[in-house]
């Protein structure tokens, strides 16, 4: 049985995080699959007990970047690996190096994001070109961006995300309250000050109409202040910012409508993880957002920064419940059938059957 290692840098609450524990599962009833952890002080609880549930095997490297890279050149030689996998910009550099020093055959790179600055660009792009074997994007949209930079695009392979975790059909509503959740890291690209521009027009248009509406935020990260002091300034009502909420699984159960104002996305987990609960969804066009998104079947696809329209939809989703149901019931079916662990299985062990032979 071949040997794989794959690579994360840490197992804190993110995209690629969750995506590297789901291949771990995927792969290791045909191959012997390690995954190697690079920060012991970040596990979020959730990841942790998913591995756990998954019986992964799992290797947390404690110290930096030289002494990790020392240990990890030590354990390809001592496991005899035959294929790594790696996850954004860091594990690629150590997969690159450190897998071709030792031999390593099968070196495959993650490039979850095709926006970047100029200097990870470069260097990612070096990588990719020079020392990996191939790299994979999580979305379509991605390897276009990325070739255009200068990407060999013959080396990337797309496969898109898999969707883990709870479904639930919902055909109720809340008939007090409308409750409209974004879910993602506070940081620039996601957006959020257009969001809850989004949210006042449709607050204010909600409130002449007799429905009362609230806003959920659930996340973390450094921009968390800015949007506080945005909405302070503004004198929002009805805004809750909830900073890494022990269960989100309650906040997706409650919610009606789920927005997505990103400027840019690869293949958005947070968004799938709203569709297996049954909502509609109004997010921007960036990304593969149009895969999972068909515009007026399970929600909106809307344009970056277009708070007036973002704001419209809300209300319309708001006022017409029946729609919102079925759009939710559409956006159910879509992760359901689609985007399933056996699709994520069978396209890598497609891939990694083609690198071998």
């Amino acid at each position: 049985m071949k040997k794989i290692l794959i690579l994360s840098n840490s197992l804190r609450a993110g995209g690629a995080e969750k995506q590297s524990i789901i291949l771990a599962s995927v792969l290791q009833k045909e191959y012997d699959v390690t995954l190697v952890i690079f920060n012991k002080n970040d596990i979020d609880p959730k990841l942790d007990n998913l591995i756990r549930s998954l019986k992964i095997k799992i290797l947390i490297l404690h110290g930096n970047i030289i002494s990790n890279a020392i240990k990890l050149l030590y354990l390809i030689k001592q496991r005899k690996i035959d294929i790594i996998i790696s996850y954004l910009a860091r594990t690629n550099f150590l997969n690159a190096f450190i897998g071709k020093i030792s031999g390593v055959k099968i070196r495959v790179g993650g490039i979850r994001n095709s926006y970047m600055s100029n200097y990870k660009m470069l260097f990612q792009r070096f990588l990719h070109n020079n020392l990996l074997t191939c790299s994979i994007s999580n979305s379509y949209r991605g390897k276009y961006e990325l070739e255009r930079k200068g990407f060999k695009g013959e080396k990337i392979y797309v496969i898109q995300n898999a969707f883990i975790g709870k479904y639930y059909m919902k055909t109720k509503i809340n008939n007090n309250i409308t409750y409209i959740l974004s879910v993602g890291r506070f940081v620039a690209q996601k957006d959020y000050i257009t969001a809850i521009k989004s949210f006042e027009i449709a607050l204010n248009e909600c409130f002449k109409k007799n429905h009362t509406i609230k806003y959920l935020i659930l996340g973390y990260g450094e921009k968390k202040k800015e949007i506080e002091l945005y909405l302070l300034n503004h004198k929002i009502k009805n805004v809750e910012i909830i900073e890494n909420p022990k269960n989100l699984e309650k906040y997706f159960m409650n919610a009606d409508i789920f927005l997505s104002t990103s400027l840019f996305e690869g293949f958005s987990n947070s968004i799938m993880e709203a569709m297996a609960y049954s909502l509609p969804i109004i997010a921007t066009n960036v990304g593969d957002n149009s895969y999972l998104i068909k515009d007026n079947y399970n929600g909106f696809l809307v344009n970056v920064g277009d708070y007036h329209d973002i704001g419209r939809k809300i209300v319309y989703l708001v006022l017409n419940k029946d729609i919102r149901i079925q759009m939710g019931l559409n956006s159910y079916f879509i992760i359901k059938n689609n985007f399933t662990i056996d699709n994520f299985k069978v396209r890598y062990l497609e891939l990694l059957k083609d690198l071998n032979d």
